[in-house]
């Protein structure tokens, strides 16, 4: 533990993990012979266990942010709705699909999980489906 928290610097709102951080911002500890995300070491120290399949969010929306009182469980499914809502996540700014239909309200459709889609492209892709089971079905 000891060693764990003489790696974050505090300040008033955000405790900042201040060793190796990866690419994206978020702190890494080893810990018990592997190598965990900081965030989630912190919930651990301080909440106990984390669940099987749980994910450790940010209420401050920042990736080397260990302190306690920002960090809450929840779901993938969660963690990416506060992506979208919070206007993190770079999908949210595309104007267009990679094919590059416009990405507007009339052809524009949001997952379950909150990301959005180009209709003109699912429709296609449901199109060339149908196509391939009708042809395997001609086939036999």
């Amino acid at each position: 533990m000891e060693r764990f928290w003489s790696k974050v610097a505090k300040t008033e709102t955000c405790w900042i993990w201040s060793a190796y951080r990866d690419e994206k911002g978020y702190g890494s500890f080893g810990w018990n012979g592997k190598l965990i995300k900081a965030h989630r070491a912190a919930y651990e120290l301080t909440f106990g266990p984390i669940p099987s399949g749980a994910h450790v969010l940010h209420s401050c929306d920042n990736p080397s942010c260990v302190n306690p009182d920002h960090l809450s469980l929840g779901t993938h499914t969660e963690n990416m709705r506060q992506k979208v809502a919070r206007g993190r996540d770079h999908n949210a700014r595309k104007v267009a699909c990679i094919n590059g239909h416009p990405l507007d309200e009339t052809n524009t459709y949001v997952t379950p999980d909150g990301r959005r889609n180009c209709r003109t492209c699912r429709t296609a892709a449901k199109r060339a489906y149908r196509d391939r089971i009708a042809q395997k079905q001609e086939a036999s």
